[in-house]
């Protein structure tokens, strides 16, 4: 198992290490100074072969560029495994537009990209854990291609010397929401407020946040207060100035 060999080699001091391989028991021995391990192994027959990939469907977008689409997009996916669908990003082209969604039945997150493909309409649904290898991958400045298939997508990535890597992962299955029935048409109201200014005053609110206690924001004429009150602790509040002059609003957020 990939998880235990690891767990063995991070314990090991920096030292020479030996395997050992006996294909009649099909055991390998781990020994690194006085410290021996013998794991049991499985056979190379048993394990699935690598899936055949067809480039029928496909698009390339640059890498930094795409991680950044998932990072945003991802942050609204459900942790529940019993919804398994909320748990993956959804992926839709239509009209050389790229758009990731993603949303835990209480946020939406949507981000769009305009790329060049002669794809025809398409979306389907990305488990969040191979969205993650992505991010997660050492490739930067280069592009990476994203085939799509019926029941799979495969992502390549080439980097620095040639070095390539291939992901494949089978897609979710199952109706993901009509989001864009969920986008209002029309707002009643508009705030625009510094990003880092109100970040930051959330955070300090929070200090005192305990069992997902909410957020207050009341908006008024000119101010927007950000509080905060835990019965068992106390109280918070801090305000700051913005561009508003219309009707009194007041809005909960859960602080996670």
């Amino acid at each position: 198992p990939a998880r235990i060999l690891v767990n063995i080699l991070k314990s090991l001091k920096e030292s020479r290490i030996e395997l050992e391989l006996d294909k009649s028991t099909n055991r390998v021995k781990i020994a690194c100074e006085n410290a021996l391990f013998t794991l049991n192994t499985l056979s190379l027959e048993a394990y699935p072969g690598f899936p055949e990939i067809k480039k029928e469907n496909y698009i390339k977008i640059n890498l930094n560029k795409f991680k950044n689409l998932v990072i945003k997009a991802q942050k609204a996916a459900s942790l529940d495994e019993g919804r398994a669908i909320l748990t993956g990003v959804l992926l839709e082209i239509e009209e050389g537009l790229l758009s990731m969604v993603a949303t835990d039945s209480y946020r939406l997150s949507l981000v769009k990209e305009n790329i060049d493909t002669g794809m025809s309409p398409m979306k389907v649904v990305i488990p969040s854990k191979v969205l993650d290898s992505i991010i997660k991958s050492e490739y930067k400045d280069s592009d990476v291609e994203i085939n799509i298939e019926e029941n799979q997508v495969s992502f390549y990535l080439e980097g620095e010397n040639k070095k390539k890597n291939i992901i494949v992962s089978r897609l979710l299955s199952g109706k993901f929401p009509e989001y864009k029935q969920l986008i209002p048409k029309s707002l009643k109201h508009n705030i625009v407020v510094n990003k880092e200014k109100i970040l930051d005053v959330v955070k300090r609110i929070s200090s005192i946040s305990q069992d997902n206690i909410p957020v207050k924001l009341t908006i008024d004429k000119g101010k927007v207060t950000v509080s905060m009150d835990v019965r068992e602790i106390g109280s918070s509040s801090e305000d700051f100035e913005v561009s508003y002059g219309e009707e009194r609003i007041e809005i909960a957020f859960n602080p996670v």
